[in-house]
């Protein structure tokens, strides 16, 4: 079997030999061309009635292991879904726990934050204005603290190491409270994306000339003129 591939492989680096010079410039060697064509083409056909039982052969045996093995998968699918989707519907409860909690210690703060705002005001009224200073700056410090998750995502047993990927959707709820926590440093200011061009307008159409943070520059553009 080997040698009679051998020996069409052989064949057909001959033939290609035989063009490699092949100039067509006269009817002669058009029809010496046309002859060359015809043994090629033949030779091509000996190849495929050669391997087309061969590949045939294989595609079906590859096609029987392929059905074979996706037999024989099948249960062990079916046992890592259902698994996957016992540990997802846990985590989901879970993370459901951990944002109602998280809800109630904000809402507490936001409630005492207003409380000290209101005891501020007062204070202010009756005169005590380092009273009222402190008071206020206790109300902006006045943040919930980050309910931490209670499920570890990734597992390590003796079997190895399990890590079920989580989707992640956020919605902000209270700017103010967001603010806060970023001041308070408990969330990252680099969550924050911060538009120069939209504080340009915002100061252009307020007319402030100082923020705190900001460094603001008014550069006058040059006049053009034209001469008469």
């Amino acid at each position: 079997m080997e040698t009679q591939e051998v020996q069409l492989k052989q064949e057909a680096l001959e033939l290609k030999q035989t063009v490699s010079g092949l100039i067509v410039k006269t009817q002669e060697q058009y029809d010496q061309a046309a002859d060359l064509l015809l043994k090629v083409k033949e030779r091509k056909k000996q190849i495929n009635s050669w391997f087309d039982p061969l590949v045939k052969a294989a595609f079906a045996a590859h096609k029987t292991l392929k059905d074979r093995q996706n037999e024989t998968l099948a249960p062990a699918i079916e046992a890592e879904r259902k698994i996957e989707y016992e540990m997802k519907n846990y985590i989901m409860e879970q993370d459901r726990i951990q944002a109602e909690a998280q809800r109630k210690l904000d809402e507490e703060a936001a409630r005492k934050s207003k409380e000290l705002e209101e005891k501020a005001r007062i204070a202010a009224e009756n005169g005590k204005e380092s009273r009222a200073e402190k008071l206020l700056e206790k109300a902006e410090a006045t943040v919930a603290p980050i309910v931490a998750p209670s499920v570890q995502t990734t597992t390590r047993t003796e079997s190895g190491t399990t890590s079920i990927k989580r989707h992640t959707e956020v919605t902000i709820t209270n700017v103010n409270l967001l603010i806060q926590q970023i001041a308070a440093g408990v969330v990252p200011a680099t969550v924050v994306e911060i538009s120069e061009s939209k504080l340009v307008k915002w100061i252009d159409a307020a007319g402030v000339k100082t923020v705190p943070g900001l460094a603001i520059r008014f550069n006058m553009p040059g006049l053009a003129g034209r001469q008469k």
